[in-house]
């Protein structure tokens, strides 16, 4: 076991170069596309279970996991001497309690030019089900803020509820947000629930509305609070003005790419949370 360890070290370094830091090299230590041929002890047994020959290993099941800090740390003492952990195959180790899954949103190049996007436009909406009420947040607070609204919103950690992001705007409309988020926590009364991380920065709200309350409300009086949460993690958010009551939003604060790509961390907390 241990001359198996320290053989297969070589294979992390490549002339001398880190093959981790090599994004020409796709596959490191991989047989070449070839056919698959299993072979079976008599005719026609393949029948029955094209799969169950007697000269075929799966290697799915329980293997032995070992989660370092950095590439480099990956040597002959540290494998031998370390903490092994069972894990399924195949599966993601950051979803079975290894580090911190990270998420990222799918490009979808809108054939048009905005605003010019297509009405078939996939949108994710995450619906809290639980009393996730309070939150906390490392951005520009405490109030709502926008990329054209936001010199008098400092940066700094701060704290509030769901419920008192509303803003009573006479003719409801679009409102909560924050930006130049690092990260964000959305939890209970016990400090259970959600903890985001930006990579770097997102914006986001989050509100007891939904934007379809929003746009069909015409008056305070319309809106009912819901008990669900609604949170929006963004990319970026088009500025203040549609032409609705005054001038439209200025052109360096409207969304004008065809792509937008970011990503975030998220993983459950408790009340041991910092």
């Amino acid at each position: 076991m241990q001359s198996t360890i320290n053989d297969s070290l070589p294979m992390l370094f490549i002339a001398g170069r880190k093959s981790w830091e090599m994004p020409e090299l796709t596959a490191l230590n991989t047989l070449p596309p070839h056919a698959l041929t299993i072979p079976f002890p008599a005719h026609g047994a393949v029948d029955a279970d094209p799969l169950a020959s007697p000269w075929r290993q799966s290697l799915n099941g329980i293997w032995e996991f070992l989660l370092l800090p950095r590439p480099d740390q990956v040597t002959g003492a540290a494998l031998a001497s370390g903490e092994w952990k069972p894990i399924q195959v195949p599966g993601n180790w950051t979803m079975q309690g290894f580090g911190t899954p990270h998420y990222t949103n799918v490009q979808m190049p809108f054939p048009q030019m905005p605003p010019s996007v297509p009405d078939d436009n996939p949108t994710g909406v995450m619906l809290l089900t639980s009393n996730l009420e309070h939150l906390e947040w490392y951005g520009r607070g405490p109030w709502d803020n926008y990329s054209d609204r936001k010199a008098s919103a400092l940066m700094g950690r701060w704290r509030s509820t769901v419920t008192d992001q509303y803003v009573p705007y006479i003719m409801p409309q679009e409102h909560g947000h924050k930006t130049d988020v690092r990260f964000l926590l959305l939890t209970d009364q016990d400090r259970r629930g959600l903890f985001i991380g930006g990579q770097p920065t997102f914006e986001f709200s989050a509100l007891h509305h939904s934007d379809d309350d929003l746009f069909r409300a015409l008056h305070t009086i319309d809106l009912t609070p819901r008990a669900e949460v609604f949170l929006n993690l963004d990319a970026a958010h088009r500025g203040l003005g549609t032409l609705s009551c005054g001038p439209d939003t200025l052109e360096q604060h409207r969304l004008m790419d065809s792509v937008y790509r970011f990503g975030y961390r998220m993983r459950a907390v408790s009340s041991d949370v910092g």
